[in-house]
């Protein structure tokens, strides 16, 4: 889903400078808010990335009994640029807090700066915003992270499917990735191919081919390097597209490879079902929405300032275990993920370090 509305954008954004305001030795606690409007600037308001964050959203209003009202507003086509002018106009209504799906940082830098100029409440969630957007609060998943949980389920699976020690095995790794140079993807791959190499010292990861992000020409360009290296160790490519097409693929050809996935959509949640694919590592927007809602609303609810830093959000691993509690729980989705995600949500909503990482953190240094 990221990798499709990136490569929609056709346009550098303009960075515009900040305007600084005056420090103070010793803040004042303000009185605390009797209710709170979010407005989320949703990066596609279609499908079922939006639903997700919705669902989640509305479950941590209603976990703060009714006291914050949710606004949504966003594009019904992939359109970052439409997205950064929405936001512009949401501004404009004055809610207390905007959260902003953020699949194109470069392209919020300016209105970023517009909206903590007037002193708005700024969240952003799914990746961070640019280094110029000053002490920002992001709620968002370790990409790196997910990256190796994968790597870890890969490797595991290869043992038992080759009865042989990690640190024998060898073979090819293939690999693809639609968006290079997109952080959250090159993240995802790179703490996977991290993984593998330290695990198995003695596999060939290939250098990473475009697998672009439209799914037709994703499944002819795997379908081709599936065909070049059909007894490759396992494929990995941290695109939706590229998770969709290659169980497809393996299973035409009579393939047997362990794969993983870091979207989660129905047919994905299908794969795993049906045992093509063997994990989801998920990143959930769910519990991005919940935590940014719940997290940011309650400070001012209270009067305190909205925390600085990052809210990491825990990955889950979603298996042939709790695959059909999963399923099961996209049926009423507001309601069901609140449930299914509940242990991770209310220990990380109720166990907020006084002390939050710097968002400049997910973009991991290479290794």
């Amino acid at each position: 889903m990221l990798s499709r509305i990136w490569k929609s954008i056709v346009a550098p954004a303009v960075i515009g400078s900040l305007i600084l305001l005056p420090e103070t030795d010793s803040p004042v606690k303000a009185a605390g808010k009797d209710s709170v409007t979010v407005s989320i600037v949703l990066a596609l308001a279609a499908g079922e990335w939006s639903t997700e964050i919705l669902a989640g959203a509305n479950a941590a209003a209603k976990d703060l009994n009714g006291k914050v009202k949710i606004r949504v507003t966003g594009p019904t086509t992939f359109d970052p640029q439409r997205q950064a002018q929405m936001f512009l106009a949401e501004l404009e209504t004055n809610p207390d807090i905007l959260i902003v799906v953020n699949v194109a940082p470069p392209l919020f830098t300016q209105p970023a700066s517009e909206a903590q100029s007037r002193g708005a409440h700024v969240v952003w969630i799914s990746v961070p915003p640019m280094p110029e957007v000053k002490d920002p609060l992001f709620v968002g998943s370790d990409a790196f992270g997910m990256g190796q949980t994968a790597g870890a389920i890969v490797a595991s699976a290869l043992e038992k499917s080759l009865n042989r020690p990690a640190a024998e095995i060898t073979g090819d790794v293939v690999t693809g990735i639609c968006v290079p140079g997109l952080a959250v993807l090159e993240n995802r791959l790179a703490g996977e191919v991290t993984y593998l190499k330290k695990t198995m010292p003695k596999i060939n990861v290939l250098p990473s081919f475009n697998s672009t992000s439209d799914r037709e020409r994703s499944y002819a360009l795997w379908d081709q390097a599936i065909r070049k290296t059909p007894k490759a160790l396992t494929y990995l490519d941290p695109c939706e597209e590229g998770e969709e097409n290659l169980p497809k693929i393996l299973e035409n050809d009579k393939i047997n490879a362990p794969l993983t996935s870091y979207e989660s959509p129905e047919e994905v949640r299908d794969d795993l079902a049906q045992g093509t694919i063997t994990a989801i590592v998920s990143g959930n927007f769910f519990s991005q929405a919940y935590l940014a809602v719940y997290v940011s609303a309650q400070s001012l609810l209270q009067g305190n300032p909205l925390p600085q830093g990052w809210v990491k959000v825990p990955h889950i691993i979603i298996d042939k275990d709790n695959i059909s509690a999963y399923q099961k729980a996209w049926e009423t989705p507001e309601t069901g993920l609140r449930t299914f995600f509940r242990a991770q949500v209310e220990a990380t909503r109720d166990h907020l370090p006084s002390t939050l990482p710097s968002p400049d953190l997910f973009v991991h240094p290479a290794e």
